[in-house]
């Protein structure tokens, strides 16, 4: 028979499910289809409760004393007029916040990843956090701004059993970066590591009960508490799946939206570091995202070389 080629769509909606889950899913499903391609029922292992049990015990932990000093944390964190991430722009910003987006991506080099992972360890932190701090330097260079909110979701699975369960677990916490005094790149990420480690230490506490909160000044033109976010996501698997008679191939489906100014999809895969720069086709061209992915790597040559550097 000729070879045929089968396209599979399945669409989630973000409620139910987070990155994590859409891996779940796959798996599942591949054993699922070996298994009935075998004559056997699937070898799937029990769960030791479903997420409807999380999310009444979720429901709970709300309205207890952790939740209260959880949410008392970001008050203190997040005190005061928080900064408004101005970047120059090449449009008019609207008045009311608009989501047509593009994007632009480009591997970091073997080379560079290599280093930038060597400087983590070297540091004691990860290669996230690394990230996160030369591109919050980025963004610091073209806003002026010495103090600068960014987001950054957290997978939430940080309880036993929630591994292998599919659900919207994600959460979003704030890292507000200070660049006062002039630091050293070493500085600079410890810094960083610093508040990533704070904030992940209270990341259980809901992104909505946070801006209740701390109700800040709303802007119908901008998202509350930050406007820029940085996803780091890292997977050992691969994009092709072997089954019996099939080759499984993952394709990523692009949208053109943006749900913030900007966000930095970094994908850390089989040694190599994928960045993807979502921003906002109303305030942006893709010329400047494009030199602004190159700023990036130009920092990030300079401060694996050089981390003592102010």
């Amino acid at each position: 028979a000729a070879a045929r080629r089968h396209h599979l769509g399945i669409t989630l909606h973000h409620i139910v499910s987070d990155g994590w889950s859409v891996g779940l899913l796959a798996n599942e499903l591949l054993r699922t289809y070996e298994a009935a391609v075998q004559g056997r029922e699937p070898d799937l292992p029990p769960l030791p409760f479903q997420f409807r049990d999380y999310a009444a015990w979720e429901e709970r932990w709300l309205n207890g004393s952790a939740a209260t000093q959880q949410v008392d944390y970001w008050r203190e964190r997040l005190a005061g007029s928080l900064p408004v991430v101005d970047l120059p722009e090449d449009f008019d910003r609207p008045r009311f916040q608009t989501f047509r987006g593009g994007l632009q991506r480009r591997p970091l080099s073997t080379p560079l990843n290599g280093r930038v992972r060597e400087l983590s360890r070297a540091q004691g932190a990860t290669p996230f956090m690394t990230l996160l701090a030369a591109f919050s330097f980025v963004l610091h260079r073209l806003s002026g701004l010495e103090d600068l909110p960014v987001g950054t979701p957290v997978a939430g699975r940080n309880r036993a059993g929630t591994e292998q369960l599919i659900g919207a677990f994600i959460n979003t916490v704030v890292i507000r970066s200070d660049f006062r005094g002039n630091p050293t790149f070493a500085e600079l990420l410890q810094r960083t590591r610093s508040l990533a480690l704070e904030a992940y230490r209270n990341a259980d506490v809901p992104f909505d009960r946070v801006v209740d909160a701390l109700n800040p000044r709303r802007d119908p033109g901008r998202t509350p508490l930050f406007q820029i976010l940085v996803n780091y996501q890292e997977s050992g698997a691969s994009d092709r799946l072997e089954l019996p008679d099939l080759a499984v191939e993952l394709h990523a489906v692009e949208v053109a939206m943006s749900k913030f100014d900007l966000t930095l999809y970094l994908g850390a895969h089989q040694g190599t570091t994928m960045m993807a720069l979502s921003y906002n086709a109303d305030l942006f061209r893709a010329a400047r995202m494009e030199e602004m992915l190159s700023q990036f790597e130009q920092v990030l040559e300079a401060v694996t070389t050089r981390p003592d550097r102010p």
